[in-house]
């Protein structure tokens, strides 16, 4: 009897350890669960491509990437974005006008992008998916103008400023359009392609995956 109960003492420990080293696999099972969770909506990411109408470049498009930085940053998103210009006629002389010096006359085509990284505060609405924000970044805009009489280039030059914008986008399965408002200030290098100031306004649509 005695060594029976001495018996029975030395297997409870072992039985209690067991049960603490499955309890200790299935919280690593559940912390690995919640991480593939919760890691998803802490960077979504998202592709898409945009259209653009500006007051002194005229027409552009091209694509736009977007990071939700998710719960731990609630509200805040970065996006990413390139602009490639296709100016009218008019808005393609003002640029090369810009461009000329005194009593010189400059012919050619011109090749004008903006290549964009911003910030955004999102302010969501509590039923409505329609998600408005506001914010700020930094902007780098590319003339290149080729004279068309010798395909030399007579101009080549990148600016820097600073973007302030403004707009809403509607978060729905999968798709999410948006529309924004962006002013685009120069970096201080006096002529650029968006006139002597170098400030332009644009309004900017498009729809992310």
């Amino acid at each position: 009897m005695t060594r029976s109960s001495r018996g029975t003492r030395n297997e409870r420990p072992v039985r209690r350890r067991r049960g603490a080293r499955a309890a200790g696999r299935t919280s690593l099972v559940a912390a690995g669960v919640w991480a593939l969770a919760v890691t998803p909506a802490m960077g979504q990411l998202r592709l898409g491509g945009q259209a653009s109408q500006a007051s002194e470049t005229g027409f552009g498009v091209g694509p736009r990437v977007s990071l939700d930085l998710g719960p731990f940053d609630a509200g805040l998103r970065v996006s990413a974005d390139f602009l490639y210009f296709f100016p009218g006629d008019e808005e393609l002389q003002d640029i090369i006008d810009e461009f000329a010096v005194e009593g010189e006359v400059l012919e050619g085509d011109v090749d004008y992008w903006e290549a964009n990284l911003n910030a955004h505060y999102t302010l969501g609405l509590p039923v409505f998916p329609l998600v408005p924000y506001f914010g700020g970044g930094v902007n780098f805009a590319s003339t290149t103008i080729r004279n068309s009489t010798d395909g030399l280039v007579d101009v080549d030059r990148t600016d820097t400023g600073v973007n302030l914008l403004a707009g809403a986008q509607l978060d729905l399965a999968g798709i999410s359009p948006f529309v924004e408002l962006r002013y685009a200030l120069a970096g201080g290098r006096g002529v650029t392609a968006r006139g002597l100031d170098g400030n332009q306004w644009l309004i900017v649509g498009g729809i992310l995956f």
